[in-house]
């Protein structure tokens, strides 16, 4: 679907997680561009649940109740108790993130949290690149108009459409 699509990556960027490292790589495998760059960051991990973490969220669900499970779902400031001390320790002991600062790993986060996490790997790295990505296929094909602040939309080049 990606490649029939013509949406094939010259980068990737995922997160250091074993499951997300694993997809990126049988996609491009599949893809047959095993070969691009792929960054990997910390930042792009997915939410850290703490006590949660390794729980199924239909059992997490039943003990804890529908409201109180959704609100550390799904609120901005919701969270769930963090990460056991010796989890955590264990956690933050790992390689992949040595180079954190302060604490390293958060023993559980909000998604306001993961915003403020992200945000910054958005601003600088991904958001900028799709713009020069965009800008530069509307060159070549002149099929594409891009502004900085918005996504990509297609657009016609026969003068006599009108949209």
């Amino acid at each position: 679907m990606i490649a029939r699509a013509g949406l094939l990556p010259d980068l990737v960027h995922t997160s250091v997680l074993r499951r997300s490292i694993h997809t990126a790589e049988t996609v491009l495998d599949r893809l047959g561009r095993f070969w691009i760059p792929v960054r990997r960051t910390w930042r792009l991990n997915e939410r850290q649940y703490g006590a949660l973490t390794g729980r199924s969220k239909r059992r997490t669900r039943i003990e804890a109740g529908p409201e109180l499970y959704e609100q550390w779902r799904r609120s901005l400031h919701g969270c769930p108790s963090p990460l056991p001390e010796d989890r955590l320790a264990l956690l933050r002991a790992d390689p992949r993130y040595a180079s954190l600062p302060g604490e390293g790993v958060p023993a559980v986060e909000t998604f306001a949290v993961v915003i403020a996490r992200v945000l910054p790997y958005w601003s600088d790295l991904l958001a900028p690149a799709l713009t020069l990505r965009c800008h530069r296929a509307a060159r070549r094909t002149r099929q594409l108009s891009c502004a900085p602040s918005s996504p990509c939309s297609a657009t016609s080049t026969n003068p006599a459409s009108t949209t």
